[in-house]
């Protein structure tokens, strides 16, 4: 077998990692007597022509081997081997996954352009490679081993060029195949093989019908496996593009806990709900219709899983929290502690979509265990409500555990104003005898968040600037203080030497944020703007001007990080942060736009975002500026950046009009990545922040026409 490798120059072809050298071996590997060997071989395939879903040049050129050992019976690894052409055959390219859009109005490099083209031929060359595969594939219907024969379908989904060959041979084999997860996968493998085929125009003379009247029959055959009739339901659904009719989601939500999971199965995971949760995603109000009436299932594991589903749900969209919510409060009153925990842990995620559920939350604040508690806690505090602090200085006095402690202090610190009480408990934190570095640093933020309010705490943070391990999280707490912060310009000025560069940053900052007072630090401040890191001259240039607005001092090394973006290492990390404080400056920074508008052109979106909205700032310029803003409105802390630009320029902005109410009136939530804990809030703070740009926008037109 694999005779052919030789015949082919792999070091001319490049794989995620470079030259695809080692692909020939790991293909041979796949053949070895000992089942490390071969995993590891398969691992290595799945790391280097497709890694993390993206495909290469040498890709498709792996793809016959693979096809060549799938075929051959005693080849261990045959189901390995089949998921893979399954990935194959639907990964994308490099650029595709992870280059940013485009700038509107600008032309790409023909560098780009071409690394482009030949990417996207890699992909559509693995792609046909894999479907040349197909008789192997068909074969695999008829293979002794059940799990082969299940995997089949899951393979064949993904050659939609050929639907009109694969669908008699797949609705055939339906009603003859005894295994019942073959036959589930037989169902779900042809709905999607049509959405597919669909998609390219290729499903004529496919009949459609009697796949529906087939699978419609086995959804409702009372004796019929569980695994089967509910994925009938779901392919029912996808074919008609509305998802499952209402009157089958009861079949659907019935076969639940009757379908187990089969580790082998390629359509879900073992948790068979929520992988059917997912597949419902193009249908909300279905999807939320199975949510709710599995949160209301008799079975305790199924409604735990629930919650999560009820999370995804409203991570997703926006309106279902109001049907979710009340549903997720009563089960805090569930008999299974480990629901109530997990309802618990769904409400903090929802963040302030969680308000329908107030008075639930309010009423179990010393409800349950800690872990319940915590969540109760965080999900109150989401809210705003100070009701909770009692309860988060209970949790961070008597429970020990480091995450239900960070939690609390997360909860603490965003109810800063409204959480006086917790000032004892937070000096104590800061104390290194007993508690982890996590959790100090955690405290320094939330006493900096509160601000002088936590007057008491002045001491304690001036003391753990002598702190090597929380010097710097004590520094960046008193920037949050400004002015009063004034007691602390001594030790502060006493880490402008130290040689941590991240405490000498933040201590900096930490000056320039108290302003003039701080004057005594001027000197030591203008010896900075030679240190060795460019971005503590970043930050001791801006202090230099928040102290003495000095714009002779403070413009020059700003400048200076721009201009040498590309020609000196390390300065790059700082060149966000020196358009970032050009921004601040404004218009006594000039002779900063030169610089700026080169770094419009630099790949990276902070850098470009920052000198875009330094350009606004000091010179006012907009017909460079837009394009860049709106190339990176999206949710994520620089496109807050972005929103918050727009709003200052207000009509001058109203080429972003259209994308803004876009986004304030999408039932879409719009965040693509994110912690869960956050994922709603961020969200939520986008939208407002959208918003508040629009009116700015349209309002000042308004008032404008109306003058």
């Amino acid at each position: 077998m694999l005779e052919g490798l030789e015949t082919i120059d792999w070091s001319r072809l490049r794989h995620a990692y470079g030259e695809a050298v080692d692909v020939p071996g790991q293909l041979r590997a796949l053949l070895a007597a000992e089942e490390e060997a071969r995993q590891e071989a398969l691992g290595d395939l799945y790391s280097n022509i497709w890694h993390q879903g993206t495909v290469y040049e040498a890709s498709a050129y792996a793809v016959p081997f693979l096809i060549e050992l799938l075929e051959e019976p005693s080849v261990p690894e045959r189901m390995g081997i089949a998921h893979l052409l399954r990935e194959l055959a639907t990964g994308r390219s490099y650029l595709a996954v992870h280059e940013r859009p485009p700038v509107s109005g600008r032309d790409e490099s023909p560098e780009l352009e071409e690394r482009r083209r030949e990417e996207l031929e890699w992909v559509r060359a693995a792609h046909a490679a894999v479907v040349e595969g197909l008789p192997v594939y068909l074969r695999l219907l008829a293979d002794p081993d059940p799990d082969l024969r299940m995997v089949a379908p899951y393979l064949l989904a993904v050659c939609e060029e050929r639907v009109a060959e694969i669908a008699p041979v797949l609705r055939e084999w339906l009603t003859a195949e005894p295994v019942p997860q073959a036959k589930a996968s037989a169902a779900l493998g042809f709905a999607e093989l049509y959405r597919r085929a669909d998609a390219r125009e290729l499903t004529a003379g496919v009949p459609r019908e009697r796949w529906r009247d087939d699978l419609l029959c086995l959804a409702r055959a009372d004796g019929e496996d569980p695994l089967v009739r509910g994925a009938a339901v779901l392919a029912l659904g996808e074919l008609s593009g509305a998802g499952p009719d209402g009157d089958l989601l009861p079949v659907l939500v019935a076969s639940i806990p009757l379908m187990g999971a089969s580790e082998e199965f390629p359509w879900w995971s073992d948790l068979p709900l929520l992988s059917i949760d997912a597949r419902l995603a193009p249908y909300p109000e279905r999807r939320q219709e199975f949510v709710l009436a599995l949160l209301q299932h008799p079975d305790a594991e199924i409604r735990e899983q629930a919650t999560r589903a009820a999370g995804s749900l409203c991570r997703e969209r926006h309106g279902p929290e109001h049907a979710l919510a009340p549903v997720l409060g009563e089960l805090l009153s569930d008999p299974a502690p480990a629901v109530q925990e997990a309802a618990a842990r769904t409400l903090a995620e929802l963040g302030p979509a969680a308000s329908p559920a107030r008075e639930a939350l309010l009423s179990h604040l010393e409800v349950g265990s800690a872990h319940t508690r915590v969540s109760v806690a965080a999900a109150v505090a989401a809210l705003g409500e100070g009701q909770a602090v009692p309860c988060l200085i209970r949790l961070l006095e008597e429970v020990g555990e480091q995450p239900i402690r960070l939690t609390a202090l997360d909860s603490v610190r965003r109810l800063a104003l409204a959480a006086g009480a917790a000032v004892p408990v937070l000096r104590s934190l800061l104390r290194p005898q007993g508690y982890p570095l996590a959790v100090r640093h955690r405290a320094a933020a939330t006493l900096g968040e509160m601000g002088p309010m936590a007057h008491a705490a002045l001491p304690d943070l001036i003391a753990a600037l002598q702190d090597p391990e929380l010097a710097s999280g004590a520094a960046a707490a008193l920037a949050r203080w400004g002015g009063a912060a004034a007691p602390a310009i001594p030790a502060l000025c006493g880490c402008l030497r130290h040689g941590d560069s991240f405490v000498r940053r933040t201590a900096v900052g930490a000056l320039g944020a108290i302003g003039p007072e701080a004057a005594e630090g001027l000197t030591a401040l203008e010896e900075l703007l030679a240190d060795p890191e460019a971005n503590v001259r970043a930050h001791a240039a801006l202090a230099l001007w928040r102290i003495g607005e000095s714009a002779e001092l403070a413009v020059p090394p700003l400048v200076d990080i721009l201009v040498n973006l590309r020609s000196i290492p390390g300065v790059r990390s700082a060149g966000s942060t020196a358009a970032e404080h050009l921004a601040i400056i404004g218009p006594p920074a000039r002779e900063a736009v030169p610089a700026l508008r080169d770094a419009l052109d630099y790949p990276s979106h902070w850098i470009q975002i920052h000198a875009a909205r330094a350009l606004w700032r000091v010179a006012g310029e907009v017909e460079a500026v837009l394009p860049i803003l709106l190339q990176h409105l999206r949710v994520d802390p620089a496109g807050l950046r972005v929103l918050e630009c727009l709003e200052e320029m207000g009509p001058r902005a109203q080429a972003a009009a259209p994308e803004l109410r876009r986004i304030v009136e999408s039932e879409r939530r719009l965040l693509e990545v994110g912690s869960h804990a956050s994922w709603i809030e961020e969200d939520e703070a986008f939208r407002a922040a959208a918003a508040r740009a629009l009116d700015r926008i349209e309002g000042s037109v308004h008032r404008k026409d109306a003058e």
